[in-house]
């Protein structure tokens, strides 16, 4: 089984880590991870256990009925058996699974399992990293591989789209397997790029992964376009101002999306404000199914939050 560049499976004990986040700014969407996921075969059905971790309150069965149209998903009264290394403050969640062969819903739970499913106002949102990770406590943050990459690959003087064209590619190559893995996103017919904060660029680092992640999957491509300059409401450091909710819409998408499920992608996620007001934008041209996928997500200010047991660097 394919895992993306980076990307090793890590088990500690009988537990699958996954990454660390919860409510990173005032006004953030909330993120979590798996910590465990359990199946067990009963009868025709499958039954399912995860262990999840961070300030989301996301049902996992849903994003599972969500990726197997297909299954009949109910909830388990009663959570399975739990073992030696349990760790009792992580919320559970029991359901059975039928109508899909376990290993195609293990493969699926190791696919989300290995990302930040963020909690925003998207259908499913997913960021394949944090941005950067603590050295220790009150030492700093360090970036991750995949925040090493967007670092490279982002092109801070706007003279060009991408400064760093092997860095970009490595991103694109994890876009590309999360959505192709993931059968959900795999299922949507049009890639929707989030456009930069200033209207006079045309072409980012978001533009070359949407053409890519285009050409490669053989979805069609939509480029909204910045009518009103705004205060960029992201960058490495987290250091600028954010972006002001009381400007209105600033950006404006051609083009028809009625009846359409729809991937909006971007390089990095704060606020969560961009994608917002894509997501809006989307709504509004007919798209039924929102879904959004970046590289990675900011993780400053994630309330004593501990991202040391990040496993992949």
């Amino acid at each position: 089984m394919a895992i993306a560049p980076g990307h090793s499976l890590v088990d500690r004990g009988s537990l699958t880590y996954g990454p660390l986040l919860r409510r990173l700014d005032l006004n953030m969407a909330f993120c979590s991870f798996l910590l465990e996921s359990k199946l067990i075969a009963l009868g025709e059905s499958v039954a399912a256990e995860v262990t999840c971790e961070g300030g989301s309150t996301v049902d996992w069965s849903s994003i599972v009925r969500a990726a197997f149209p297909q299954a009949v998903v109910s909830a388990m009264r009663r959570p399975l058996p739990t073992g030696p290394q349990y760790l009792p403050s992580a919320p559970r969640q029991a359901f059975t699974v039928s109508n899909v062969q376990q290993e195609d819903l293990e493969e699926f739970l190791m696919v989300v399992g290995h990302s930040l499913t963020i909690e925003d106002r998207l259908d499913e949102s997913h960021a394949l990293a944090p941005h950067t990770i603590p050295l220790e406590p009150g030492g700093g943050f360090v970036r991750t591989k995949l925040g090493g990459l967007v670092y490279k690959a982002k092109d801070y003087t706007k003279s060009v789209p991408v400064r760093n064209q092997k860095a970009a590619g490595e991103i694109l190559d994890w876009m590309t397997e999360f959505i192709d893995r993931h059968p959900r996103y795999a299922r949507a017919h049009t890639i929707v790029t989030v456009p930069s904060s200033d209207p006079a660029r045309k072409e980012t680092l978001v533009t070359y992964l949407g053409r890519g992640l285009a050409e490669t999957l053989g979805k069609r491509l939509v480029l909204p376009r910045r009518i009103v300059g705004v205060e960029a409401r992201k960058d490495i450091d987290g250091s600028r101002p954010e972006f002001n909710q009381e400007q209105g819409a600033t950006a404006v998408l051609a083009g028809d999306l009625q009846g359409e499920a729809i991937i909006i992608i971007d390089d990095l996620y704060k606020t969560g404000d961009s994608m917002a007001e894509v997501c809006g934008l989307c709504r509004k041209t007919g798209a039924i199914e929102v879904l959004g996928l970046v590289a990675t997500k900011n993780a400053t200010a994630t309330r004593g939050m501990d991202l040391l047991s990040w496993p992949w660097g």
